[in-house]
């Protein structure tokens, strides 16, 4: 690979990461309440959400490990894929009503109230653990792939991808990640 390449796709991927920042540093001023922070005093509009929970279903796990290993004689693996439209329906239709409707800040807020302090904290914690462990497998297979094109350093970008998430997350809040996603959703589209 050139120099001149190499450089072309720095920038672009250095754009993209100050785009996603810039997003989230756009309603850093506006995270005033833990309302505001958390579910985005429930301003969202319902295609955005539905965009971003799109954007969010999509990993490197969807895009390169379903398909590599359906290729490899699995084809099971492919089903969540074909899956994600009905899926998307039902959760439209019927889990976003019921929580805008009966849950206040979280789903585990809701599991407090409805069984058990014991209940929320151990569904927080599964959620926890099993979401940081998935996101590793996601940042890995997304650095192999960006090095096997770039020969990128995978450490330097998983570094770097999951600094730039955190941050745009951190200071911008809920809003700041649905808005984030819809742009990656509108990449994923296009």
């Amino acid at each position: 690979m050139t120099h001149h390449a190499l450089g072309i796709e720095l920038a672009i991927v250095a754009a993209y990461v100050a785009v996603l920042v810039g997003i989230g540093a756009s309603f850093a001023r506006r995270q005033t309440t833990t309302d505001a922070y958390f579910v985005a005093r429930r301003s969202v509009p319902g295609w955005a959400m539905g965009m971003s929970m799109f954007a969010t279903i999509i990993t490197a796990v969807t895009v390169i490990a379903y398909p590599g290993a359906a290729y490899a004689g699995n084809w099971s693996l492919l089903v969540p894929g074909f899956m994600v439209l009905g899926v998307l329906a039902v959760v439209g239709v019927v889990i976003i009503p019921f929580f805008r409707h009966a849950v206040g800040m979280s789903a585990y807020e809701y599991f407090g109230k409805r069984f058990s302090n014991g209940v929320r904290v151990y569904s927080s914690l599964a959620f926890a653990a099993g979401h940081f462990s998935k996101m590793g497998v996601v940042l890995y297979l997304l650095a192999l792939t960006v090095s096997s094109m770039t020969s990128w350093n995978v450490y330097v970008i998983v570094y770097a991808v999951g600094a730039a998430t955190v941050l745009y997350t951190l200071i911008g809040g809920m809003q700041a990640v649905v808005w984030t996603d819809v742009v990656q959703g509108i990449i994923l589209w296009l």
